[in-house]
């Protein structure tokens, strides 16, 4: 099954003036249906800061006759176009900066956690995502994902249970969106807004986030997701 990304992302760090955008790959999970299932990207990204610099990566599609899976290579520009830095590696692994012998290690990823078997083989990142403390709760908008019922019996290992949850979430999203077009009402996010730049659609963040949670969201307008 291939999943084929839309949009693109935006990044913008005020203090050094920069903003970067890329776009993403394609990825594929492969044995969907039967033996060991397993996700590649392939494709090519072109993260650009403004007219500063470029880097275009090339996800590589693994072969059926190479061992070789998730390579990844690419080139830095600057800004008048010329390559200044070569990056090479795999995306699961490590990723180098340079040529041959002449090299840097620039990123590693981190080993699994030796529980990781008992979170579907998530790494310590994405087991973490779904962590709701005391604490986070009384700050979270009840929108956040992590108050999210079936993908906490997922991750409790109740499948069956899990499943005709969200099954039960999927239509009372449904039927709230079918309510709300036949009452000619239109949605309004509360912490994005959509914009059309050179005639693409891009959805940025209103700033508004930190100031509702000093409220403890009661001016944020939230429907029954769950």
């Amino acid at each position: 099954m291939e999943v084929f990304p839309l949009g693109t992302v935006n990044v913008v760090l005020p203090e050094r003036d920069d903003h970067y955008t890329w776009n993403k790959v394609t990825a594929c999970i492969h044995n969907l249906l039967s033996g060991q299932r397993w996700v590649e990207n392939y494709g090519e990204v072109t993260i650009q800061n403004g007219s500063k610099c470029c880097c275009k990566l090339v996800f590589s599609r693994s072969r059926y006759w190479s061992s070789k899976r998730h390579e990844v290579s690419g080139t830095v520009y600057n800004d008048e176009g010329q390559p200044v830095r070569h990056l090479f590696g795999n995306w699961t692994e490590v990723l180098y900066c340079g040529d041959g012998d002449n090299k840097e290690c620039i990123w590693k990823a981190d080993g699994l956690p030796e529980y990781a078997d008992s979170y579907y083989g998530f790494t310590e990142y994405a087991i973490e995502l779904n962590e709701l403390t005391d604490t986070l709760a009384e700050k979270l908008p009840i929108c956040d994902t992590r108050f999210r019922p079936d993908q906490r019996l997922l991750e409790e290992g109740k499948l069956d249970e899990a499943q005709a949850e969200k099954l039960r979430i999927e239509q009372l999203q449904r039927d709230a969106k079918a309510e709300r077009e036949k009452q000619g009402m239109e949605w309004i996010p509360n912490f994005f807004k959509s914009e059309i730049t050179d005639g693409n659609e891009i959805w940025t963040y209103k700033g508004n986030y930190w100031s509702q949670q000093e409220r403890r969201f009661s001016e944020a307008t939230i429907p029954k997701l769950w």
